[in-house]
């Protein structure tokens, strides 16, 4: 710590007539530095607080950051890093703030306009006194070790990951969305590293073992958008319609590669035509390259100019599903979509960041239509949102789409399921309000209007209110300010076999009296003869009078759009005709809903697990769309681990296992085959079954139709391994000799002794969790933490339920924005005991105050394990 020079010990000469003046003056001067101390005290509290956003907002403008990085080979060297800051500022009266979150020594100099001055270092921020500072102009240089942690250093390559804001942890800087800046890079690496920045390469520079890298100044960006890839990376480029592309990858196995790379490139090719063209506006910024991470935190990250995505998500195994495929194109187009929505105009502070996420799965639904003509894009938006949205929404722990952030440091708890899932049901909601057309003209004036600045979600609603009759402001309340979903029911009042009276209800599980506006086509389905209503839901109660005399349906579904929002509880009639005749609604659309219905009356209570589970049975039987399979296959999965007993999975594991293999067997596509496969192999329990897996991994089997990668040859052998009398360490080290490429061989070495058969070693194991080094590969951490706590090895594991609790708070301060919620989800993914259930809520009853947020994601994730439990202990309480 280097604390301010000592203004206040200067002594005047002994002048005796100034001197009642000149202690006046002193008091004055005491006073007033109290006065700046106290404000600084408040504005350098841990993090990045709104006041502190604020008025740095209020003091700064024209940022431009140049920063040179010279990188070791060896992970382990300290990274010596130059900082020019260049920035106009206002405002004098309180002391410059700085980010950094860095170790103490790490600033050795700072220069302002050219002269080195003195600072203090606090809470992660360095301070510069207000009286050395300059209205107008001013040049910040700073010399530096640079942070290590963001920097994701590994043996052979690195790559940034700022997001929300961890830019602080590396370089100072004024870390928050609101004030964008130009970044030049300058990288010095070892001479056979690649690199990938923002901008545009300048120059390459050689000398010795070094290669110094010179990018481009960038179009103005937010802190946590700046970034930068460097290792051993091969290079592929390819233009289409005008647009360079460039890809940079690890990937050893070239035939995997080049199958890919086609529908890579062209997908990405494909997404920035289609948003040039909506948008009204050309790709912003200088270039458009992507880099390919093994075990890549997330599935992409939108930095313009240096996308970042994990490899596995782009880079599809020869026998992938359709909805991997989906996914990909997806990913693809999401990331894309960002360029416009979230990079060239950001979000004024993160209690806005749904914006740009919400405008990204909401034109990345739009974007993959096209290249998939053969696809329901309707089924496949409804079961892509509305099944994570709702599990969110019927848990305890459920959040509203905005919400309040008075710390940056505590923006990564906003992420999850609302914002990426509910949140584009909404937009839906809002483009069917306005209209498309008037929806694209708004979000052209929106993008124009703040290119490359900051705007609020008010802003946005502000220009559409201005082409709707409606009040959009009303409306927006209750859908992205408040937490929770509406509950559903009809009421149908008979005269024989017609309808005299039908009312579609709506009630607020939260008890508040809330009505959530949304528009639907009640169906009454009939054989033969299937009616459909449109009306528009404004009240507790509304009346389809339009149905009065009509005969009386079969079946009563809410809606035929695939667009209602809320829980929905059939009447007898209705839950009797889904539970045995489902699968005779011929509309896939309308089916995929009411399985989406039967599935929240399962977890409500209302249909029993058994029940419910020879429903299923017939349909995946039935079932011909692939994306209603892969659903109801996911559904399966829950239903089996979760909340079928022990003695009946061991009952029905051989009937299952022969329904999923015959399925698999008779499939035509390949994806198709590979969809009931991985199934199978998830649940396979009985002794002829787990045989056959094995057979099949070791190759004494072939499935006839489907072509194994090394990835899935290595899941299939976590599968055994987990399965009673393997032997598990014989079979992970056998598959580990197969595997040549390194990602992939320390991925496996990584997660292999969370499956050991011997208990000790698995313990262990989860100990060293605890030190945030083991954590830094947050994929691989979450494989072995979901095979610890595997359903099958569930007894033996609630002993990790506390202290993996214990650690959610280090977990969220040392890792990524998605780390903490699934960590908790891959905790308690096996458990479903009471046992287990009470120790979460013993937790949280001896924690009352612990971080809002993060008590949310633990109900989030917890809820099925609690509903489980409720479940278990009411079988047991009747045997």
């Amino acid at each position: 710590m280097r604390p301010y020079g000592n203004f206040l010990s200067y002594q005047p000469p002994e002048l005796p007539m100034l001197k009642t003046h000149f202690l006046l003056s002193l008091l004055f001067f005491a006073a007033t530095a109290s006065a700046y101390t106290a404000v600084e005290d408040s504005l350098t509290q841990p993090g990045v607080t709104e006041a502190l956003a604020r008025q740095r907002a209020a003091s700064l403008d024209s940022l431009s950051y140049a920063v040179h990085f010279i990188i070791p080979e060896s992970r382990q060297a300290n990274i010596s890093a130059e900082l020019e800051l260049n920035f106009l500022l206002r405002d004098t009266s309180t002391a410059l703030i700085l980010d950094f979150r860095a170790a103490d020594g790490a600033v050795s100099d700072i220069k302002l306009q050219g002269r080195s001055v003195p600072w203090r270092s606090v809470n992660g921020h360095l301070v510069i006194p207000a009286r050395l500072l300059t209205a107008g102009k001013n040049r910040l240089q700073i010399s530096f070790t640079a942070g290590d942690d963001p920097l994701n250093r590994n043996d052979k390559y690195l790559y940034t990951l700022f997001v929300p804001g961890r830019a602080s942890e590396v370089f100072p800087c004024f870390d928050q969305p609101n004030l964008k800046a130009r970044f030049t890079l300058t990288l010095t690496l070892p001479a056979h590293w690649t690199a990938v920045g923002n901008g545009s390469l300048q120059k390459q520079t050689t000398s010795g073992d070094w290669k110094t890298w010179s990018f481009a100044a960038t179009q103005p960006l937010p802190t946590y958008l700046f970034a930068f890839a460097a290792g051993e990376f091969q290079r592929i480029s390819k233009t289409i319609d005008g647009h360079e592309l460039e890809m940079y990858h690890r990937e050893t196995n070239i035939s995997k590669l080049a199958r890919n790379s086609r529908a890579i490139f062209g997908l990405h090719a494909s997404a920035l035509n289609w948003l040039e063209n909506y948008t009204g506006i050309d790709y912003p910024f200088q270039k458009f390259a992507f880099v390919l991470i093994p075990d890549f935190q997330y599935n992409g990250m939108e930095h313009p100019g240096a996308v970042l995505y994990r490899a596995s998500s782009l880079l599809l195994d020869e026998s992938a599903t359709q909805r991997q495929k989906l996914g990909r194109a997806s990913l693809i187009a999401h990331e894309t979509a960002h360029m416009w929505f979230g990079d060239l105009v950001t979000m004024n502070w993160f209690d806005d960041v749904w914006t740009k996420e919400v405008f990204a799965n909401f034109m990345a639904a739009k974007i993959v239509n096209p290249a998939f003509p053969d696809i329901d894009h309707r089924v496949r938006f409804l079961l892509s949102h509305f099944p994570p949205a709702y599990a969110v929404d019927r848990s305890a722990g459920a959040n509203p789409i905005r919400q309040h952030l008075g710390n940056l440091a505590d923006a990564g708890s906003l992420y999850g399921a609302i914002i990426y899932q509910k949140a584009p049901i909404v937009m839906q909601h809002l483009e069917n309000r306005l209209g498309a057309r008037a929806f694209r003209d708004g979000l052209r004036d929106y993008l124009r209007k703040f290119s490359y600045a900051n705007a609020t979600w008010p802003d946005l609603i502000a220009i559409l209110d201005q082409r709707s009759d409606e009040d959009l402001r009303q409306w927006s309340h209750v859908w992205v300010e408040e937490a929770g979903r509406p509950r559903l029911r009809t009421v149908l009042h008979r005269t024989e076999d017609r309808i005299a009276g039908l009312s579609l209800l709506q009630d607020d599980p939260g008890g508040q009296g809330r009505i959530w506006p949304q528009k639907t086509t009640l169906l009454l389905l009939r054989q033969g003869a299937n009616l459909a209503f449109s009306t528009d839901i404004s009240a507790a109660a509304t009346p389809i009078d339009e149905a009065i005399g009509k005969p009386v349906p079969q079946c009563i579904l809410p809606d035929s759009s695939g667009l209602l929002y809320g829980e929905f509880i059939p009447d007898s009639t209705s839950m009797a005709f889904l539970l045995h005749s489902i699968d005779t609604i011929d509309n896939d659309l309308w089916r995929a809903s009411a399985w989406l219905i039967l599935y929240d009356n399962l977890l409500n209570g209302t249909i029993p697990p058994e029940q419910f589970f020879a429903t299923l049975l017939n349909g995946l039987h039935k079932e011909s769309s692939e994306l209603i399979c892969n659903t109801l296959l996911r559904t399966l999965r829950t239903l089996w681990w979760r909340f079928l007993s022990t003695d009946q999975r061991t009952h029905f594991a051989a009937r299952l296992e022969g329904l999923l293999l015959e399925r698999m067997q008779e499939a035509g596509e390949q994806s198709f085959k590979a969809l009931w496969f991985n199934a199978l192999q998830d649940v396979v329990l009985s002794e002829e079954g787990v045989a056959w897996l094995f057979s099949v991994w070791s190759g004494a089997t072939a499935v006839e139709g489907l072509t194994f990668s090394q990835r899935q040859y290595t899941r299939m052998a976590l599968e055994l391994a987990v399965r009673p009398g393997q032997n598990s360490d014989s079979l992970l080290t056998a598959q580990l000799a197969r595997l040549s490429n390194p990602d992939r061989r320390a991925r496996l070495q990584f997660v292999m002794p969370a499956l050991s058969a011997r208990k000790a070693e698995r313990d262990s194991f989860f100990i060293s969790l605890k030190n945030p080094g083991r954590r830094t590969h947050e994929p691989r951490v979450l494989e072995a933490l979901r095979y610890l706590n595997h359903p099958l090895r569930a007894s033996e594991a609630i002993h990790y339920l506390r202290p993996g609790l214990e650690l959610l708070r280090d977990i969220q301060q040392t890792g990524d924005i998605f780390f903490p919620k699934r960590w908790l989800d891959a905790l308690f993914s096996g458990h479903t005991s009471p046992q287990a259930a009470a120790i979460v809520r013993q937790f949280l009853e001896e924690h009352p105050d612990y971080p809002e947020r993060l008590r949310g994601k633990i109900l989030q994730s917890a809820d099925l394990l609690f509903r489980a439990a409720r479940l278990q202990g009411a079988r047991n309480a009747g045997e």
